[in-house]
């Protein structure tokens, strides 16, 4: 099998935001229902501790329990802080590619799938992948 970089390759990919839009956690709640992660906004998490993220998702929907809303929090925190390492790695595997860097690029691939395999696959390393990489038999 003959594995080569595509040439002019779309160098478009999956962001830390995107990661976190597009992944599906929900806490069922004893008063509230249903909450998900995205219940805390993803900017809320910017330079912000978990205790004032907490008081703000507690402030919007008042029918939540304390460590209902940390569970919530901690697993929204979780979920940015994986799409943050996926994206980086994502980015590391573009830059190999501009560099003309195979094994630097396939490396930082790896790494992509490694942040993204724990929540529930790895399409946006695989989709880089696919726009990077043309493997021919």
């Amino acid at each position: 099998m003959n594995v080569m970089f595509v040439r002019n390759a779309d160098l478009d990919h999956q962001d830390a935001r995107d990661f976190y839009d597009s992944y599906g956690w929900c806490l069922p709640t004893e008063n509230a229902g249903d909450i998900c992660h995205d219940a805390v906004e993803y900017d809320w998490l910017d330079d912000q501790d978990d205790e004032a993220v907490v008081a703000k998702l507690m402030a919007e929907d008042g029918h939540l329990e304390d460590y209902e809303a940390e569970e919530v929090v901690a697993k929204a925190r979780e979920i940015r802080e994986a799409g943050e390492a996926v994206e980086s790695q994502l980015e590391a595997a573009v830059e190999a590619y501009e560099a003309n860097d195979y094994a630097a690029c396939l490396e930082a691939l790896r790494w992509a799938g490694e942040a993204e395999s724990p929540f529930g696959g790895t399409p946006a390393s695989d989709e880089l992948r696919g726009q990077l990489i043309a493997e021919e038999s």
